[in-house]
């Protein structure tokens, strides 16, 4: 658990936020998937957490 809270500052650091993509909502670097569709797919159970 020590080692997650760094990984995910740093995963969290290639997020992007622009006002030009997808109205300005955070997604995946090169890609216009955004955190909100992904956290909605997991808690769905739409996909499989891999952590």
């Amino acid at each position: 658990m020590s080692d997650t809270i760094p990984r995910f500052k740093d995963w969290q650091k290639r997020l992007v936020s622009e006002s030009n993509i997808m109205g300005g909502q955070t997604v995946f670097p090169n890609t216009r998937l955004t955190v909100r569709r992904v956290a909605s797919m997991l808690e769905r159970g739409s996909v499989q957490r891999s952590c």
